[in-house]
């Protein structure tokens, strides 16, 4: 069986392209969205925070899809960084976003793990240390959260991802289909989107060679170099040694950044991004050198100092609940070091068998991500064992365009059954900063074709 015909896929884009630049209609946008806690373990306190579908007040009906979105890091903010700076309908400062996620669907940011964001822990014992007990929380989350807001729980429910957040929304939807099994959750879950995700974590680290290779950003002698050092990672992953690969993949980035300039790992056309470290506190909290450094490497970007001071000042006030001896993102770097023993255990055999099970899974990719390149991500999705693997892999990609005054490629698109996949051009990590409108173009196009797609608890 064969992916879309090119007529058919045509027709859903040519109709996604005539109403994805729309104009949020913010007086539906209910007082800056909703907001609160839910305790999913004794001491550990998960934040949300609900933008609803602000679209066109004749689209509002019982179809309205309700999107849960995923930050990474781990210990990135859903709530501050994916609201604020990819998605939601406000920029830092409460400036409207011309393309927010909010013209399809209600999106609901979780703080997640707890630690991270607005979310907190009572004492050190309270912190996750592994995926499965990250798919715990936010189920537990998720039940609380449907029982308090009745409305969404017909409601088609999707997770979307981004980083780090992919290898967690894996397990969260198997955790999902597995209680949906045992009849324990009531829910219309629709599927899973995984955008530039740590899904093979030995996948990426064995691609970066390659790719900045073929960049032109590894001459011969740092070539040899870097290839060792990820040689070594992944015998540290084959060996059990999980602590270890992860000293191993910060030095591995620690070898790339040296040899050359500092390229950015959410964007390898780019070196020495000025603000990658501007974060006080995240400076402050961890080491000069090792693992820590690699952690404030790559989170600093989501605790810029712009959204750290919007966040724990403006947005504070406004939500009112946040406790006195919290500060937003105040326990992200420990939320980091926590998990830094699962960090490289990869997720591919859930993402199996969330597609054995007829889960829609979505996965999208920017051209210019080099920390989860599509390199990487064309490795790990060639071990899935699905019964439709091969028929994927054979079909055809077919380019999908934003309406402009150009007909530039905005990206490409393929699926075969409930698998799909995304590569969108002259983006890197961060897609929808990156490529707002298609971003916004793509989501429509995921919500409509998973809600089309039959959904299995087996």
């Amino acid at each position: 069986m064969k992916s879309w015909a090119i007529v058919g896929l045509c027709a859903v884009l040519c109709r996604i392209v005539s109403c994805s630049t729309g104009a949020i209609d913010h007086s539906i946008v209910k007082s800056r969205g909703d907001f609160g806690y839910v305790e999913v373990r004794s001491g550990a306190h998960m934040f949300w925070w609900l933008e609803p579908f602000a679209g066109e007040r004749s689209d509002i009906n019982e179809d309205t899809p309700l999107v849960i979105w995923l930050q990474g890091g781990p210990g990135a903010s859903g709530t501050g960084y994916g609201n604020f700076q990819e998605v939601g309908p406000y920029d830092v400062g409460w400036k409207p976003r011309k393309h927010s996620w909010v013209q399809k669907a209600s999106i609901l940011f979780v703080d997640n793990p707890v630690g991270t964001g607005f979310s907190y822990v009572e004492n050190g014992t309270n912190f996750t240390h592994n995926n499965a007990e990250i798919a715990a929380d936010l189920l537990t989350f998720l039940k609380k959260f449907l029982h308090k807001k009745t409305e969404y729980i017909d409601t088609p429910l999707h997770i979307v991802s981004e980083s780090y957040g992919g290898k967690m929304a894996a397990g969260f939807a198997r955790a999902i289909v597995d209680a949906q099994a045992r009849e324990d959750l009531k829910l219309n879950f629709r599927g899973v989107a995984l955008g530039d995700s740590w899904i093979s974590p030995v996948d990426y680290v064995l691609a970066w060679t390659p790719f900045l290779k073929a960049w032109s950003l590894l001459e011969d002698a740092a070539l040899s170099n870097v290839s060792q050092v990820a040689l070594r990672t992944q015998q540290a992953v084959g060996n059990g040694n999980l602590t270890g690969a992860t000293a191993l993949w910060a030095l591995l980035e620690e070898t790339i950044s040296n040899a050359t300039d500092n390229v950015d790992w959410y964007n390898a056309l780019l070196h020495n991004v000025d603000g990658e470290e501007s974060s006080v506190w995240l400076t402050a909290a961890l080491p000069e050198n090792g693992v820590a450094a690699s952690a404030r490497r790559l989170l600093a970007r989501y605790h810029n100092d712009a959204l750290a001071e919007f966040m724990n000042g403006s947005v504070r006030k406004h939500v009112g609940i946040i406790p006195g001896n919290v500060s937003w993102g105040a326990q992200s770097a420990k939320v980091f070091d926590e998990l830094s023993g699962d960090f490289m255990v990869d997720v591919v055999g859930v993402v199996d068998g969330l597609l054995e099970s007829g889960v829609p899974v979505t996965v999208y990719s920017g051209q210019l991500d080099l920390i989860c390149c599509t390199l990487g991500t064309d490795a790990w999705m060639d071990q899935l064992k699905w019964k439709g693997a091969a028929d994927f892999k054979a079909a055809s990609s077919q380019p999908f365009y934003v309406k402009g005054h150009r007909p530039q490629t905005a990206g490409f698109f393929k699926a075969h059954k409930n698998l799909a996949m995304y590569i969108v051009l002259n983006a890197g990590h961060m897609i929808p900063s990156d490529q707002p409108k298609a971003a916004l173009q793509m989501l429509d196009h995921i919500l409509h074709r998973q809600r089309r797609t039959e959904v299995s608890v087996a």
